[in-house]
């Protein structure tokens, strides 16, 4: 039913707590909660359904808790109540050390800005939790919740080694470091640290003793790397590598070591290296198109390379070369062959797949003159080529249907001729039937007259 002529209020736990208040076919600002002032409005196009959907704008800690509507006719009233839950994502956290001292280090981390109340988890390198750790927390004038958590780590001989678990990308010839640290944080100074290739012998950087030992190194990091030291007491040993090369790229392994007890963890350096921009030219015509050419070097890893169309459609059908100079770095020639006179430009596109932001690209135009000319006999050859194949098509269907009547002819004449011969087989056979049938009549008749006559003579001689 329509509300309109209603009034309709919503408030908080007492009645006088307005929320919003509507009345007399008008909204009723001033008895409204100061904190609400200005900040509720009614959507009075649904009144007239029964609706009195009420928005709150720009919602604020103090917001959160539980609202009754009302409804009253003048007769009858009635009310119904929800929960606004308030939920505030604050800043990051931010975790800084105190110590170590003696023995036992202080983690504390800290956040502000959140509502309600946050949860505070500590978890160890492997995603267990820490059930042991204290927390404050405090609510600020606006309502929104502060807090700091403590987390105390004993210091002991054991440990562990963490390292990044994702790649590091690096750009050729920048200075890259490679992070490495221990857990629980314990200082490192009297340590063995070392960072190493695929075996314990291929060194990157030694610390022992408390110094480097650069006499060791493979060849190839030789004055190249540099420990962050001040960062040692701390549990970490950051290594920087300078002027980054191709052949850096691959699987480190940082080692820790304090005489009883080592760890160790890898992480992978993914080198990146931008080289020259594309040089693209024609080379001549191929295969009833025109062939482009596109090189481009320096680049690591193997680039991709792209043709486009002017509108952006990329050519799927080119081939492409790659070769690898002694630096280890790469370079590309990608053949494109344009059968497609109507277009007027390509662009050839050198991507590096570790940086896809990094994108270098050189378009040609191809005037129409370059395409290979066509004879302008060539159309009328075919059509020519086109007639005479339909000719012989033609002629070669006549002679079929020839032959084959032809062929009908003489089997309907072996037939005929099959069938008189053995009509006139039959009659032979016939009359000869009919020889022997006569001449057996004929060889009886006389045998009866013989007989006859001899009894004749028989008789004749009794007498």
């Amino acid at each position: 039913m329509s509300a309109e002529n209603m009034e309709v209020r919503w408030f908080w736990s007492h009645f006088s707590e307005s929320v919003f208040t509507y009345q007399d076919g008008q909204e009723q600002n001033e008895e409204l909660m100061a904190q609400y002032a200005g900040r509720t409005s009614l959507m009075g196009e649904y009144l007239k359904e029964g609706e009195a959907a009420v928005r709150i704008h720009k919602v604020q800690a103090a917001d959160n808790g539980l609202y009754t509507c009302f409804f009253s006719n003048g007769v009858f009233v009635g009310q119904a109540r929800l929960e606004l839950q308030v939920a505030g994502v604050g800043s990051a956290p931010q975790v800084h050390i105190t110590g170590p001292e003696e023995d036992r280090v202080l983690m504390v981390c800290t956040a502000s800005g959140w509502f309600p109340e946050p949860q505070v988890q500590w978890r160890h390198p492997r995603g267990e939790q820490f059930l042991e750790f204290s927390k404050v927390q405090a609510q600020d004038t606006e309502g929104l919740f502060s807090v700091e958590a403590t987390l105390v780590v004993n210091s002991g001989e054991k440990f562990q080694v963490i390292g990044p678990s994702e790649p590091i990308v690096a750009e050729l010839g920048e200075d890259i470091i490679l992070p490495c640290s221990l857990f629980p944080i314990m200082s490192a100074e009297n340590m063995e640290v070392r960072w190493f290739r695929s075996h314990f012998s291929e060194s990157v950087f030694i610390y022992q003793d408390r110094q480097e030992l650069n006499e060791k190194l493979m060849a190839q990091y030789a004055g190249r790397t540099s420990l962050m030291g001040e960062f040692l007491r701390e549990g970490e040993a950051a290594v920087t590598v300078h002027k980054v090369q191709a052949s850096d790229n691959g699987l480190y392994t940082c080692f820790f070591s304090n005489g009883v007890f080592d760890g160790q963890a890898s992480l992978e350096l993914q080198v990146a290296g931008v080289g020259s921009p594309p040089q693209v030219h024609i080379t001549g015509p191929e295969e009833e198109g025109l062939r482009v050419l596109c090189m481009a070097s320096g680049w690591f890893p193997e680039p991709q390379v792209q043709w486009r169309h002017p509108h952006g459609e990329e050519f799927l059908e080119f081939s492409k070369v790659y070769t690898k100079d002694t630096e280890g770095l790469f370079s590309v020639e990608a053949a494109l062959v344009v059968r497609d006179r109507s277009t007027r430009t390509v662009t050839c596109s050198i991507l590096n797949p570790r940086m896809k932001h990094q994108e270098k690209a050189m378009t040609i135009v191809i005037p129409e003159p370059f395409f290979p000319r066509t004879s302008p006999w060539k159309p009328a050859f075919l059509v020519i080529l086109t007639l005479l194949l339909l000719l012989l098509l033609g002629a070669a269907c006549y002679a079929q249907r020839e032959h084959s009547t032809k062929k009908r002819e003489l089997q309907k004449q072996g037939t005929l001729h099959q069938t008189k011969e053995e009509d006139r087989q039959t009659k032979e056979e016939a009359l000869k039937d009919r020889d022997e049938r006569k001449a057996a009549y004929l060889a009886a008749w006389r045998k009866a007259q013989l007989y006859a006559d001899w009894r004749k003579e028989q008789f004749q001689a009794c007498e």
